[in-house]
Order: structure tokens, then C-alpha cells, then sequence
């Protein structure tokens, strides 16, 4: 776009370096980098917190606590 601008109805849109849109993040160049960027720190952040409770827990429980904290990150994108 450059030093171009777009109008919507006679109304100047504004220019963003990214931008989310029902839940999927965009950049200015329609990358999905930030958003993946974010999905691996919110999962990797909830995994780590399942490796060091892991040795207490029973397998069935740490599934349950995988299944409440990480698959619905995954699933729903955000």
C-alpha cells in the first residue's frame, strides 16, 4: 500500500501491522506468523506446567488436565 490510503465510505481506514479477525491473527503482509507465534507460547506455556506435575499426577489425570488446557488452545486457534 505504501503512502497510499483507502477510504470505506468517504472515511480513511487505518493502516495496522496486524490485526485479528474472528480469532486468527493477521499481519499487514496476511502472514499467520503472530498468530502462531502466540498459539506456541499460550500451549508451550501450559505444557510445561503439565511436565513438572506430571510425576504426581495419574496418567488418566494429566490426559484430563491435556485435554482442559492444551486441546482447546489447538482447537479453537486462539
Amino acid at each position: 500500500m505504501g503512502n497510499h490510503s483507502v477510504q470505506l465510505h468517504g472515511k480513511e481506514i487505518e493502516r495496522v501491522s496486524s490485526f485479528c479477525c474472528l480469532r486468527v491473527i493477521l499481519d499487514e503482509n496476511l502472514s499467520w506468523n503472530e498468530h502462531v507465534e502466540l498459539i506456541c507460547n499460550k500451549v508451550s506455556k501450559h505444557l510445561g506446567l503439565l511436565s513438572r506435575i506430571r510425576s504426581f499426577l495419574a496418567l488418566k489425570a494429566a490426559n484430563c488436565l491435556y485435554s482442559s488446557l492444551v486441546q482447546p488452545i489447538l482447537n479453537r486457534l486462539h
